[in-house]
């Protein structure tokens, strides 16, 4: 089970890193079937779940991501996005579709704790 995990966890991050962001969703959801403790596996989760602008989910996969790791280790993927990200313009963008979002939407919380949580951990 652990190979398969990783598997998920490796093939999630290629998808990822190629700009299939929904396709990424169902790899690092397979891995959290096996790992279900691993914050880090929730947080690119979370990731992928912005970037396909399913910022309600998104924002509840930070908030369990967050209560699995240490406060140091919160920010890991926002402040290494360039890693996960070829394409830093796909971040931009995504990032202003949640802006418009929440403008649209100023009864929602979840796409300004979302907001927030990205824009504190780019500094």
């Amino acid at each position: 089970m652990a190979d398969q995990n990783s598997d998920f966890a490796t093939l999630g991050e290629q998808e990822f890193k190629a700009g299939h962001y929904d396709v990424a969703v169902r790899q690092w959801r397979h891995a959290l079937v096996d790992e279900p403790g691993n914050g880090g596996l929730m947080m690119l989760l979370a990731q992928s779940l912005f970037a396909t602008n399913q910022y309600d989910e998104a924002a509840g996969a930070v908030q369990l991501g967050m209560q699995m790791l240490p406060p140091d280790k919160w920010g890991g993927v926002v402040e290494h996005y360039r890693e996960l990200y070829p394409n830093i313009g796909d971040y931009t963008k995504q990032l202003r579709a949640l802006e418009t979002a929440r403008d649209k939407s100023l009864d929602k919380p979840s796409l300004r704790f979302l907001l927030s949580y990205h824009y504190a951990f780019l500094g």
